[in-house]
């Protein structure tokens, strides 16, 4: 975005949008903002998504650890990140609701307001869109930060899009940290192709192990054991272990306090755990 160095233009507005920002979906989509709009990257990433294929725009800590909810939610089937509102609408919003609109920076030009994530679901066989803000409480303390939330939860609401904010404090953490742990062995994070092909070629039989294994082993020791058996380099098994997880061939129990020592009889190939 041209907001980098130099203050926002009517013209920059209309070149992004030109380009494509805050269109499309699925593998299609654009989001408005890029962490290369950022003046400082600090904690904002680009994250491969295996549901929606392709990579994330993720501008904070707080928003990583949001998609990674979505992104193991089985109800959730479209994820699009920092999805622009219609500036006419959050102007209009914002003179109803008597608040001042954000500008840019150095400059007098609306914002485009965006929404942390536009999300597509597929519940009970009906599809709905609904739009979450990732937020910090400290961010809540600032009443300019709860005056934005209002003008897109208005706007929104409008637009008959369901608002859910998500606070820091209200993360089910243990889940985030386990899925975290679940998505490091996503094929091409830290493996070559060559040692991707040795983990593929090994993965229906280590799922055969653990169907069949004495409930009360640990996964720790039954992913020991594999390895040990195939005479596989240590920790092997551990990224067999989490992308059968990754494709829900075995449950992940989220709530667990460690994995790798939780007995076979809670990691199963009957399904998930939510």
């Amino acid at each position: 975005m041209a907001t980098k160095h130099t203050p926002m233009t009517e013209t920059k507005l209309r070149q992004l949008f030109k380009e494509g920002r805050g269109s499309g979906h699925g593998t299609d989509y654009r989001p408005f903002i890029t962490v290369f709009d950022l003046s400082s990257i600090g904690q904002s990433r680009r994250v491969p998504s295996i549901k929606v294929g392709r990579t994330l725009h993720l501008l904070s800590g707080l928003e990583h650890n949001v998609y990674l909810l979505l992104e193991r939610s089985k109800e959730v089937i479209d994820i699009r990140e920092q999805y622009p509102l219609d500036r006419d609408q959050t102007l209009e919003v914002a003179s109803r609701l008597g608040l001042k609109h954000p500008v840019y920076p150095h400059s007098e030009v609306p914002v485009v307001m965006t929404v942390d994530f536009l999300v597509d679901f597929v519940r009970d066989g009906k599809r709905s869109v609904e739009a979450i803000a990732a937020k910090t409480s400290a961010e809540l303390q600032s009443k300019r930060s709860v005056a934005k939330l209002e003008i897109a939860r208005t706007t929104l609401q409008d637009m008959g899009i369901p608002h859910h904010l998500i606070l820091d404090t209200k993360l089910p953490h243990r889940a985030v940290e386990n899925i975290q742990w679940i998505y490091s062995a996503r094929s091409g994070d830290d493996e070559t192709t060559e040692n991707g092909n040795r983990v593929e070629a090994h993965l229906d039989d280590f799922e055969q192990q653990l169907k069949y294994a004495d409930g009360l082993t640990t996964a720790r020791a039954a992913c020991e054991s594999f390895d040990a058996a195939r005479s596989l380099e240590a920790g092997t098994s551990i990224r067999l272990l989490k992308r059968l997880m990754i494709e829900r061939r075995v449950r992940a129990p989220l709530t667990a306090t460690e994995i790798l020592d939780t007995p076979l009889g809670e990691i199963t190939t009957s399904g998930e755990l939510p």
